[in-house]
């Protein structure tokens, strides 16, 4: 496997490499999936993953040891890039406050700045990518197990009911890529290791009705952290190439949730949308805006 460029912020690895989904699923396809064997965990990394891991260093090396963490929102490819720009302020020697007085304008702009590079990085979020698998999928028959997601209140909290948000999402996937092979779909299990007996007989049944002994992608929507180490406790009795924790992926594609707008998507305010869609998420957000370009500021430039 090549080896890849990667940058850490705040301690959490990012996966710097991929201009964009064509890059990123090319390295999928000629690495990753080349050993069955591999078991190979990709973090979709946010910048509610990199808060939280500042909290919890279990969580930190997860991402850190998955074969790739990748930025998952524009709020970690600004991070990244503010991390680059501080290198340059810092070379030219200035005073403190000067320093602080530049970083700060620097970071005020850093949308703009962002968008102002030649080949800026596209944000390669998990809902896109579980769609992109979907469509590489149909057109070249890898297998996908999809596992998760369920309805919420408007105050985030699980609703008891018999919907079973990954199989929907299936069905609908499979009204645009009929040829996707998915071989197995479910909600009705938990991310708790008392689950996961019931959990692996239900995909191997699965596996035997489709006549396969193994799983190119499993796309896990438990919410992140129980994901990953739902993914790291039971992929080599699957057997599967490739997880991926998704979060919240299946509710759009169940279409319980509206997709992000393109015109906010653009403009990266899909952090906006969703907290209108889902008030309950507001601590979430206030987590990635205003507190993480705080902490960030605090980190890099007044402890500097």
């Amino acid at each position: 496997m090549p080896r890849l460029d990667k940058q850490y912020l705040l301690g959490v690895k990012i996966n710097t490499c991929f201009k964009n989904f064509n890059d990123l699923l090319g390295h999928i396809e000629n690495n990753l999936l080349a050993n069955k064997a591999a078991n190979n965990i990709i973090s979709t990394t946010n910048v509610e993953f990199i808060m939280d891991a500042q909290d919890d260093l279990e969580f930190q090396n997860l991402i850190n040891s998955a074969s790739l963490s990748i930025p998952d929102g524009y709020g970690v490819l600004y991070g990244l890039f503010y991390l680059q720009i501080l290198d340059k302020i810092h070379q030219k020697d200035l005073p403190k406050a000067v320093f602080i007085l530049v970083s700060f304008l620097a970071g005020i702009f850093l949308p703009i700045l962002y968008r102002m590079q030649k080949t800026p990085n596209e944000s390669l979020t998990g809902i896109s990518l579980v769609e992109h698998l979907v469509a590489l999928s149909h057109l070249k028959g890898y297998t996908l197990c999809l596992l998760g997601g369920w309805p919420k209140d408007i105050f985030g909290k699980r609703v008891q009911t018999d919907i079973d948000v990954a199989t929907i999402a299936t069905q609908n996937l499979l009204k645009k890529y009929p040829k996707a092979r998915i071989i197995a779909s479910t909600s009705q299990f938990s991310h708790k290791e008392y689950d996961d007996t019931a959990t692996l007989s239900f995909i191997h049944n699965c596996m035997l009705k489709s006549k396969i002994s193994h799983i190119d992608f499993v796309l896990v929507g438990y919410g992140h952290k129980n994901q990953e180490k739902w993914l790291i406790r039971n992929m080599a009795y699957i057997p599967a190439s490739v997880g991926i924790g998704v979060g919240g992926s299946f509710d759009v594609y169940a279409k319980l949730l509206p997709k992000v707008p393109l015109t906010l998507r653009k403009l990266h305010l899909e952090w906006f949308f969703r907290l209108l869609v889902q008030p309950w998420r507001v601590k979430r957000i206030l987590k990635a805006f205003p507190y993480y370009p705080m902490y960030l500021f605090h980190k890099y430039v007044l402890q500097k």
